[in-house]
């Protein structure tokens, strides 16, 4: 079953993406999150979105992503 944010979609990477519903992320403070969403993660499929999204759009982006643990 795929679960919205469960990073269990579709296409697989590898290393795995995060599961956005876990507690482990869940317990992160949204300074380390922003900061993840903002300079990405090396040797992950997880880009740098800093020259893409305003800073704004990037907490919005964090806003949302916490929206699937409820």
């Amino acid at each position: 079953m795929v679960r919205k944010g469960g990073g269990d979609g579709a296409t697989q990477f590898d290393p795995s993406v995060a599961d956005l519903t876990s507690s482990d992320v869940l317990a992160k403070p949204d300074s380390r999150l922003l900061k993840s969403i903002h300079e990405g993660r090396p040797n992950t499929a997880m880009d740098a979105w800093k020259s893409k999204l305003s800073d704004e759009a990037i907490r919005d982006v964090l806003a949302y992503a916490l929206t699937f643990s409820r």
